[in-house]
């Protein structure tokens, strides 16, 4: 009778580490971050400036552009107080923050050129990401980026429903 309960709590173990191994997500860098600034679906001139941390905080400001894109000395993106129309915060789990470094990865963000603009076509997306020491920013206007897309893509994914980014269609040459 011993065998069976022994086999019992031995296959008992297996089980629970098995399934708690695939449960854990690995954790993004402590100093992860993600900012994109991205037309909104709502409306040509309204965008979405998102901010997520390596602790799944995001904020977002949703401000009416009047269409110009307006930057401060270190060319960042800047969103003037008085254009802001929405304020909201939201959070990320894991898997979900995980699911950002990924397309980050995947699309190789760090080694893309700074800057892809034209004065025609309607893609837009400023993103600037920090992790593992790194930082880079990529600003992109008219222009089709597939990489930038496919980021844009997956952040549409994990965004609470109400918030809703456009990438738009860029010119491609």
């Amino acid at each position: 009778m011993k065998k069976p309960l022994l086999t019992t709590v031995i296959f008992s173990f297996i089980i629970l580490t098995i399934t708690s191994c695939q449960s854990q997500e690995t954790m993004v860098p402590s100093d992860f971050s993600l900012l994109i600034n991205v037309r909104s679906a709502r409306g040509f001139t309204n965008h979405y400036h998102i901010l997520i941390d390596a602790t799944g905080r995001a904020t977002y400001k949703l401000y009416d552009t009047g269409g110009t894109i307006e930057y401060d000395t270190d060319g960042m993106i800047k969103v003037p107080i008085t254009k802001i129309v929405e304020t909201g915060k939201f959070e990320l789990n894991q898997q979900q923050l995980n699911k950002l470094q990924r397309a980050l990865e995947k699309n190789a963000f760090f080694t893309l050129e700074r800057d892809y603009q034209m004065a025609i076509g309607h893609s837009f997306a400023f993103v600037h990401a920090t992790m593992d020491g790194q930082q880079h920013t990529v600003d992109n206007i008219g222009m089709e980026v597939p990489e930038l897309r496919a980021i844009v893509s997956t952040v549409q994914q994990i965004l609470p429903t109400k918030i809703k980014i456009d990438y738009g269609e860029g010119f491609k040459p």
